[in-house]
C-alpha cells in the first residue's frame, strides 16, 4: 500500500509537457453551466487530491464557474489519476552494446465533466506524460502544468450560477 502512496504522489511529476487529448460533447451548451462540484480520484495521496482539487477549482473559476456543494452543482468534474512503472530502450553507446533499458513511471490525468443534472459526460480531457521526481514542489508544478494543459479547451461558464 506504502508503494502505491508513494507511486501517487509521484504520479503529477512530469519530465516535459503533457500530451494531452480533449473530447467536448458536440453541441453542449457550456453558457448554460454555472457551478461545478469536484469529485477527486480516491487512489491519490492526499497532497496530489490538494493540488489537484485548488488547480481545477482555479482554472474553473477564472473560466466563469462557480464551486457549489454536490447536488446544487450545475456540472460534477471528475478526477482520475494512475501512474505506472514503464521501462524502453533507447540508442546509447554503451560498452556491451548498443543499447540501453530506460525506466519511468508513465503518469496519466484524466478529467471529466458531466451533467449533473443529465449525467451525461460533455468535456473529457486526458494527459500522459513521464515522471523524474517526487520531490512536492515539483510534483505540485506538474500537477498544475497537467490541469491546466487540459482545461485551456474547456469553453467559458455563464457568470450567473444556474443551479438551485
Amino acid at each position: 500500500m506504502k508503494s502505491w502512496l508513494a507511486l501517487s504522489l509521484a504520479c503529477a511529476t512530469a519530465a516535459c509537457a503533457p500530451s494531452v487529448q480533449v473530447t467536448v460533447e458536440p453541441g453542449a451548451d457550456f453558457s448554460a453551466y454555472g457551478t461545478y462540484a469536484v469529485v477527486p480520484s480516491p487512489e491519490s495521496t492526499a497532497f496530489v487530491q490538494r493540488v489537484v482539487e485548488e488547480t481545477v477549482s482555479a482554472e474553473l473559476d477564472r473560466r466563469g464557474y462557480s464551486a457549489a456543494p454536490v447536488g446544487r452543482n450545475d456540472l460534477l468534474v471528475v478526477v482520475r489519476s494512475r501512474a505506472a512503472p514503464a521501462s524502453r530502450q533507447v540508442f546509447a553507446e554503451t560498452p556491451g552494446g548498443c543499447c540501453e533499458v530506460e525506466e519511468y513511471i508513465a503518469k496519466a490525468l484524466v478529467i471529466e465533466i458531466f451533467d449533473a443534472a443529465r449525467g451525461v459526460r460533455i468535456f473529457r480531457g486526458a494527459t500522459e506524460s513521464e515522471l523524474d521526481s517526487t520531490s512536492e514542489q515539483e510534483v505540485g508544478a506538474a500537477i498544475r502544468r497537467s490541469v491546466r494543459a487540459i482545461l485551456t479547451e474547456l469553453p467559458a461558464g455563464s457568470p450567473t450560477p444556474i443551479a438551485q
